[in-house]
């Protein structure tokens, strides 16, 4: 993964044999960060975003396409 602008470079995939290719990612909040997803379901995480789970290795009834970030709102 390269930077671009100014984005940080917070880590990167080059040389990392993967399952299935990269094919969205979204920027973590802070923007210090993002998270890629693979067509396969596998979820990498780079800077600040923590990295909650992963669907590779699951059978997909179609292969994922892209990534959306959601927004917790929690009322109490």
């Amino acid at each position: 993964m390269l930077a671009y602008g100014h984005a940080p470079n917070v880590g990167s995939l080059a040389g990392k044999p993967l399952e299935a290719p990269i094919v969205a990612m979204s920027p973590s909040p802070s923007g210090k960060g993002s998270w890629l997803v693979a067509s396969d379901g596998g979820i990498f995480s780079f800077g600040d975003p923590a990295f909650h789970s992963s669907a590779a290795g699951t059978t997909l009834q179609q292969p994922v396409a892209g990534i959306v970030r959601a927004l917790a709102v929690f009322l109490s």
